[in-house]
């Protein structure tokens, strides 16, 4: 009885063993966890690579473009999924790139108009460096930057009409010249939560007509310096209008 017992508990760890190698030779890179310590250690592959898509193989060209565009998908800038199809942004060529889940090019788009009423055009909308998508049930969000300073939230239908578009909120708090949103998401309420490159005030959160609400998530700043003037010459002291003595010692330069 004994004897069937442990040979039972070799066979349970055999099986064991070569299931754990097996499981590990699915993958051909190494995959790690960390302890109390955060320490890494090994671990089991969260995920494993299903299949590999080259931009090179997904053709974006379109009749408008000019001669010196990518015709093939050059730098992905962000990606939505959604249960039938992937969103790309593509920033080099400013397009978005809709392929259903085989990686198959549906629809292109790099400007779209926004019309009155009476849908006669009112202005062309042309995408100069678009950053961020979000999808919702109704509606596609995407982020372009306009220039260094400057930029726009688009809200579209899903076939890519215009719906609205957000620019610079006209808020006390929001006190910064510069408006440059990079990335977004929105909530069931249709409050949109931007990442503003060169803001850092927290996450911009604006209502669903664009009025800003509030800063969230701003990280507080904490001085690192243990003497005043730390990273500045005396030259460069000297000529700031502020300069005195202060009650922090200032820095050994000897």
């Amino acid at each position: 009885m004994k004897k069937r017992i442990y040979t039972l508990i070799i066979l349970l760890l055999t099986s064991l063993f070569v299931c754990s190698i097996t499981s590990h030779a699915e993958t051909n890179y190494p995959s790690y966890t960390y302890d109390y310590w955060k320490r890494p250690l090994p671990g089991a592959s969260p995920y494993v690579v299903e299949r590999v898509v080259l931009g090179s193989s997904i053709d974006i060209s379109l009749p408008t473009d000019e001669a010196n565009a990518p015709k093939t998908l050059t730098y992905i800038e962000d990606l939505f999924v959604t249960e039938t199809h992937y969103y790309i942004v593509d920033l080099q060529a400013a397009k978005i790139i809709v392929t259903d889940k085989g990686f198959n090019v549906e629809r292109i788009i790099d400007r779209f108009e926004e019309k009155d009423d009476d849908h006669s055009i009112i202005e062309t909308h042309v995408l100069i460096r678009p950053r961020g998508i979000y999808v919702s049930e109704d509606s596609i969000y995407i982020t372009d930057e306009k220039d260094q300073r400057e930029g726009v939230i688009y809200v579209l239908d899903h076939d890519f009409e215009f719906i609205d578009r957000h620019e610079r909120p006209d808020h006390p708090t929001y006190a910064s010249d510069i408006f440059r949103p990079n990335k977004i998401v929105v909530d069931r309420a249709k409050r949109m939560y931007i990442v503003v490159t060169g803001a850092f005030d927290g996450i911009v959160e604006l209502q669903r007509d664009g009025t800003f609400s509030r800063f969230i998530g701003v990280q507080p700043v904490v001085q690192t310096l243990t003497c005043s003037g730390e990273t500045s010459s005396r030259e460069q002291l000297a000529r700031t209008r502020l300069f005195r003595r202060s009650s922090i010692p200032p820095c050994d330069r000897s």
